[in-house]
């Protein structure tokens, strides 16, 4: 009589113990089972216990990271033994029979669930758990004869599992993955320059700063875009402002600020695996702030601000090179270096609405999460 046990929870850094010996190893011999204790049933002459592990796999194709779980079937050596003086030949085929048919529900776990969600995965594992338990069942009670292991039965048994194995390769990682997710969140961080033109060129200088936001691109590569900028300048020389109450010093050479918030619309006029260019238009506050020559009382070598607020309309175009797709089960990372070219007019009030022409160069990141659990359940079957 022989017992098998499928039990689960060998973790990935177990792959490469000695005391666990994978199904690709080759067919089992009896120098596979260590011999920890005699067994309590004499009638027991051997004992398998298989364990699975599943471990994150990384392929690289053109610019596509696919990570994968990958799921193995094992032989747990210090916890499988045999009795030298009861087992033959015979009983080591219908230990092999056994682990042949847990090899082959990892592989049709790991193929029906690559590229889905780990709660797919975790289905998928329990449904097909189930079904191999009920194979194994069915196997070693129609191989036992009431004498011994049937042959018959054992060879019927043989050439059917290499059959589904051989009909049932493990699925490797290939471009199928590599589809377009729609409904994918963004956020990204850029330097950005911006030169004024018009009137505004003859008082204000060329600006630099920074701008970080948030985007959305839907199923119908509609974009949405939300963010602030603030740029930083100084003043050539001529005044700016006044507004008849008080004397602002814009001529002094002084720093200002032009900041915005803002938020745009647009379509996506190519989105492929390299590259996304999506024109937009949209709408901000608008502020430019700029440090005047009216001491604040009581605090030395302070002064006051000017602001100018208004609402700024722009149009542009983003222009993404998209540097790596990462693609997990969970989840996917678009990672991109974005080039931004817009155009902005700001309605500060009067001859002092400002033109302007902006760039930027940011790092991108779209982000599409599936809301599955960041770990890994398997049950455990006996």
């Amino acid at each position: 009589m022989t017992l098998s046990m499928a039990f689960t929870g060998l973790s990935a850094q177990n792959l490469y113990d000695q005391s666990f010996r994978k199904w690709n190893d080759g067919p089992l011999t009896w120098a596979d089972y260590q011999v920890n204790e005699a067994p309590a049933d004499p009638e027991i002459h051997s004992v398998s216990v298989y364990q699975y592990a599943t471990s994150k796999k990384k392929v690289k194709i053109d610019n596509y990271k696919i990570v994968y779980n990958q799921v193995d079937c094992y032989l747990d050596r210090n916890r499988s033994w045999y009795n030298p003086n009861m087992s033959d030949d015979l009983e080591l085929r219908s230990n092999q029979v056994v682990f042949d048919i847990w090899e082959l529900c990892s592989r049709q776990v790991q193929n029906r669930s690559f590229g889905e969600t780990t709660l797919t995965f975790n289905k998928n594992m329990e449904t097909y758990s189930e079904l191999a338990q009920k194979r194994v069942d069915e196997f070693e009670k129609e191989c036992d004869n009431g004498q011994g292991i049937d042959t018959v039965v054992l060879k019927k048994y043989e050439e059917s599992i290499q059959s589904d194995l051989k009909y049932t390769p493990r699925r490797e990682p290939d471009l199928s993955l590599a589809g377009r997710v729609p409904d994918m969140a963004g956020f990204y961080f850029s330097y950005i320059h911006g030169s004024y033109v018009g009137g505004a060129s003859d008082y204000l200088k060329p600006a630099n700063g920074l701008s970080f936001g948030f985007d959305y691109i839907n199923r119908k590569d509609w974009y949405f875009d939300g963010g602030f900028s603030a740029q930083f300048s100084k003043l050539k020389t001529g005044g700016f402002y006044n507004d008849g109450k008080n004397n602002y010093d814009w001529t002094t050479d002084k720093s200002t600020n032009h900041m915005r918030l803002y938020l745009n619309i647009g379509h996506a006029a190519i989105l492929n695996q390299y590259y996304r260019v999506i024109p937009y238009a949209g709408i901000a506050f608008a502020g430019l702030i700029q440090e005047t020559d009216i001491p604040i009382p009581n605090k030395p070598d302070m002064f006051y601000d000017s602001n100018l607020n208004g609402i700024s309309v722009m149009a542009g175009v983003n222009a993404d090179w998209i540097m790596r797709h990462t693609i997990r089960p969970d989840e996917r990372v678009d990672t991109s270096l974005r080039f931004r070219l817009f155009g902005a007019y700001d309605y500060l009030g009067g001859e002092k609405n400002i033109w302007s022409v902006n760039f930027g160069v940011a790092i991108h990141l779209n982000i599409k999460s599936f809301n599955a659990p960041n770990y890994i359940y398997i049950p455990i079957f006996i």
